[in-house]
């Protein structure tokens, strides 16, 4: 691969800020590219989350707002 070497300097220090290699941070990328379609979900790919993503998961586990709910948190934080 022949990338612009800004471009490289770029992607290698957001993969240190996400603590992946950038080897690794392209590999998962292609994978992600190349994934074949589920049978059951005509045309949706599974795509994993990542690790920001996973680590948040269950965060807000047994937090239910509404929409009124969440509207009215919104109108208060944005006065």
């Amino acid at each position: 691969l022949r990338l612009e070497e800004n471009l490289i300097k770029k992607a290698k220090r957001y993969a240190a800020r996400q603590e992946l290699s950038l080897s690794k941070m392209v590999e998962d990328y292609f994978r992600q590219l190349t994934l074949k379609k589920s049978p059951d979900s005509s045309s949706k790919v599974q795509i994993e989350p990542g690790p920001i993503t996973r680590s948040l998961a269950g965060s807000l586990k047994g937090i239910a707002l509404t929409g009124s709910e969440y509207g009215r948190y919104l109108d208060k934080k944005y006065q």
